[in-house]
């Protein structure tokens, strides 16, 4: 994968949805869904148990971390709302 792989996922995903390939789309959106939730647990992974018992640790982390100059969560819901616009949830 490039160096910046949630954009080339993204930009795959509307490269395929725009050949009307909706396998290869799908896939591509799921490719960034999967590498949001490995950048999610490589930081949990590195967080420390007081930093985990803080109750709104998830929701900072999403909103906090900053991947390829957007908010891990701006990133998930790109990916999401691309599926569900394009009725690609299966």
């Amino acid at each position: 994968m490039k160096q910046n792989p949630l954009t080339y996922c993204f930009n795959k995903a509307k490269q395929y949805y725009k050949d009307n390939d909706l396998d290869k789309t799908r896939e591509y959106l799921d490719m960034g869904l999967a590498q949001c939730a490995m950048f999610t647990s490589e930081i949990m992974d590195s967080l420390t148990e007081e930093q985990l018992d803080q109750r709104d640790v998830y929701q900072r982390l999403h909103k906090d971390v900053v991947y390829e100059g957007y908010p891990l969560e701006t990133w998930k819901m790109r990916f999401w709302v691309k599926l569900e616009n394009w009725g690609l949830l299966l």
